[in-house]
């Protein structure tokens, strides 16, 4: 790989670096084995962090099994996930635009019954889930308790580990 922005000719080796992943909006995403490369000519970097729809994925997964209520934050993450803008994910949830909206910004945790309906929404737009949407509100599946969600990738797969 070389570098675009000052087009040096030097090849850019890659370093592995576990980093945030702060595409996704939220705090507590760390990715493991993301390649780094570093430009010495201009300081120009290049990350790879591999395929982002699946991290997403993963990341989301977590998320509707998490044990305490969505924050504002994850809300927006998920909705955004599954291409929803604020108005059209209002609508699904027959509230207003702006009560989304405020729910997001102060990313507060949501009340029981909005995380509910929040999570069921999600839930019936996924298509491949591995688990039982009656399971998770009836107490049946054990919920994870984290406060840090890592992603490590082998041979192309991602996988989960809660911190």
């Amino acid at each position: 790989m070389r570098c675009t922005m000052c087009e040096s000719k030097k090849n850019l080796k890659p370093k592995i670096e576990n980093l945030k992943y702060e595409v996704s909006g939220l705090d507590n995403i760390l990715v493991h084995g993301v390649k780094v490369y570093h430009c010495d000519n201009c300081g120009e970097r290049y990350l790879q962090y591999g395929n982002h729809e699946e991290i997403d994925a993963a990341i989301a997964e977590a998320l509707l099994k998490k044990q305490k209520a969505l924050t504002g934050k994850e809300i927006r993450f998920l909705r955004r996930w599954k291409g929803y803008s604020g108005q059209r994910f209002a609508r699904l949830l027959n509230t207003s635009a702006a009560h989304l909206y405020r729910i997001e910004a102060k990313n507060n945790s949501a009340n029981d019954k909005f995380d509910r309906l929040v999570r069921l929404a999600i839930i019936s737009l996924v298509k491949d889930r591995n688990y039982e949407l009656h399971d998770m509100f009836e107490g049946k599946k054990d919920f994870i308790k984290y406060k840090r969600i890592e992603i490590q990738s082998k041979g192309g797969q991602y996988s989960l580990r809660y911190a």
